[in-house]
C-alpha cells in the first residue's frame, strides 16, 4: 500500500509540474487570460502569469519530494484546485463549454467541464495521499535548493523587453 501511495503522490506532483511547464511555452495566451478577465493590464499580466506558473511548479515539486511543511503545502494545493475550479465554473457560465481553459497552455486543449472533472478527480485522489508531518533535514535542504531554483527560474522567464518604453523609439 505504501508503494501505491508514493506512486499516486508522485503522479499528482508531476501533474502539477507538467501543468506549469506547459503554460510556459508559449506564455502569451496565458497572460492574455488575465487581461481578458479584467484582473490586470498588459503590464502586470506577465508577472501574474509567471507567479502562478512558478507557484504551480513549486507545489508539484513539494508533492513529488514529499515535503508537506506541516500540511501547509497540502492546504495550498487544495486551495489552488478550488480556486481554479471556481474560475472554471465562472468560465463555463460566461463563455460556455466551447473555450479552452488554459490549464495546460497551448499543449493540451481542455474545455471547462473536462477541467472541472480533472480538478475534482485530483481533489478526490489527494484525499487518499498520506502525508508525513515531519520533514527530514535532507528534504529541507532539497526544498530550499528547489525554491532558489524556482525564484531564479521566475526571473529568467520574465520578458526581456518588459521595461522598454515602446513610445520612446524614434522611427525615421
Amino acid at each position: 500500500m505504501l508503494i501505491v501511495n508514493h506512486f499516486i503522490r508522485i503522479l499528482i506532483g508531476v501533474f502539477f509540474v507538467l501543468s506549469g511547464i506547459t503554460k510556459l511555452y508559449p506564455i502569451e495566451p496565458f497572460e492574455i487570460i488575465f487581461v481578458d478577465l479584467g484582473i490586470s493590464n498588459f503590464f502586470i499580466a506577465p508577472f501574474i502569469a509567471r507567479f502562478i506558473i512558478v507557484f504551480e511548479i513549486f507545489l508539484g515539486l513539494c508533492i513529488v519530494f514529499d515535503c508537506w511543511f506541516k500540511d501547509i503545502i497540502y492546504k495550498l494545493v487544495w486551495a489552488s484546485l478550488v480556486v481554479f475550479t471556481i474560475y472554471l465554473v465562472y468560465l463555463l457560465i460566461t463563455e460556455g463549454n466551447a473555450v479552452d481553459c488554459g490549464c495546460f497552455g497551448s499543449f493540451l486543449t481542455l474545455n471547462p467541464i473536462q477541467s472541472i472533472i480533472k480538478n475534482l478527480g485530483l481533489l478526490i485522489v489527494l484525499l487518499f495521499v498520506k502525508r508525513r508531518k515531519m520533514i527530514k533535514t535532507k528534504k529541507k535542504k532539497i526544498l530550499l535548493i528547489l525554491t532558489f531554483i524556482g525564484v531564479i527560474f521566475y526571473y529568467f522567464c520574465l520578458p526581456k523587453n518588459l521595461f522598454d518604453n515602446p513610445t520612446s523609439t524614434v522611427v525615421t
